[in-house]
């Protein structure tokens, strides 16, 4: 895999020729150049870098956001630019510790909020980012969603890595001499984590790639290799309601925040709110 930077800006529309990066403290989350794709079937998108030291210390290669409506999609879709299947009905902004963005899909709304917190103070070994997806049915009738959070760990630029499923922490784990990367979706439905691949229909990275209807098994394997994972939900939402899913990436700390963190983000609990807006 290859990692890169781009130019640090705020931009009308993420996915196009720059980044944008949000940080707090040491740690910094930067969305790169074509982070949002311009296809939503392709097996690429979401290049994004997590850095415990400001630009040093970089631990991601990608982490994305893919979705299906059931009875509806006979397939999985990236969030993308792509029309048909959805576009950014707002811009990203991201200023501060803060970036945000709303897609507006043909039978729902997804509203992303991302925090970045250095949770080592002046320390540069630590960061955690906190994802919030806001899912609204707009459409006229009941709708089972099902949302995919995925991430590609290169822990200390390693590509082949132990990793696995910390049932204690709900979490997947990939580690590298000194460093561990957490991936954690709270209330999820399920995991999965295997080898970066390139091939279409190939777990984790080449479902979103293939025309199937594929859903995660609660298995890891493959390692140590170059580490993939996901975390599902799977939902029922009526006419205007909306559920609200809590996804944690972190480096050298657990991914559970603390309950000041939760306040952050906007998040009453840990994942799975559902109510009428």
């Amino acid at each position: 895999m290859k990692k890169a930077f781009g130019t640090l800006a705020i931009l009308a529309l993420a996915g196009t020729a720059n980044a944008q990066t949000i940080s707090n403290g040491n740690a910094q989350y930067v969305f790169n150049a074509g982070h949002v794709p311009t296809t939503s079937t392709a097996i690429g998108g979401g290049s994004a870098n997590l850095n415990t030291n400001n630009a040093s210390n970089d631990q991601l290669f990608e982490n994305w956001w893919w979705y299906r409506v059931d009875g509806v999609d006979t397939r999985e879709y990236r969030y993308s630019t792509a029309a048909g299947t959805g576009s950014p009905g707002s811009a990203f902004a991201a200023a501060g510790d803060t970036a945000t963005a709303t897609f507006n899909f043909t039978n729902f709304r997804s509203e992303l909020r991302y925090v970045i917190v250095d949770t080592d103070g002046a320390g540069t070994n630590e960061a955690r980012l906190m994802m919030t997806n806001k899912i609204t049915n707009t459409s006229a009738a009941a709708r089972t969603i099902n949302i995919f959070n995925y991430a590609d760990y290169d822990p200390a630029g390693s590509f082949s890595h132990p990793y696995s499923y910390d049932a204690g922490q709900s979490a997947l784990v990939a580690t590298s001499g000194t460093v561990t990367c957490y991936h954690k979706g709270f209330g999820a439905s399920a995991y999965q984590a295997a080898p970066y691949t390139t091939v279409s229909g190939t777990a984790v990275r080449g479902y979103v790639a293939d025309t199937l209807i594929n859903n995660l098994n609660n298995t890891v394997t493959g390692a140590p290799a170059d580490y993939t994972g996901a975390f599902q939900w799977t939902f029922t939402l009526q006419p205007g309601e909306m559920y609200e899913i809590l996804s944690v990436l972190s480096i050298n700390t657990p991914p559970v925040p603390t309950p000041g963190a939760f306040a952050l983000v906007g998040l009453a609990g840990l994942a799975g709110i559902r109510r009428r807006r």
